[in-house]
């Protein structure tokens, strides 16, 4: 027996995380790697998240220290995910 090791790429993890925001308006960083196959997956999913972000093909926002990262499109502004309108500011008053 023969075990082949899987190649995963940058752009191969960008289409997923495109598609997986195309069906969701916003992701938590963590649902990314939870799939993960090895070691080597997350940190290719890792990179290819800072590649989108270094773009502008996402936007990440954490609501404050210890939570988890929240992901999503830069037209979304991440709105449902934190209550606030596009200027930041909490809808909730």
């Amino acid at each position: 027996y023969r075990i082949e090791r899987e190649e995963f790429t940058i752009e191969e993890k960008i289409s997923h995380i495109r598609g997986t925001l195309e069906e969701r308006s916003e992701v938590l960083f963590t649902e990314l790697f939870r799939n993960a196959y090895n070691r080597l997956e997350v940190i290719v999913t890792f990179l290819a998240m800072l590649e989108m972000i270094k773009s502008g093909l996402l936007m990440a926002r954490q609501m404050s220290n210890g939570t988890d990262i929240w992901l999503y499109a830069p037209g979304d502004s991440g709105s449902a995910v934190t209550g606030e309108n596009a200027d930041g500011i909490s809808a909730k008053q």
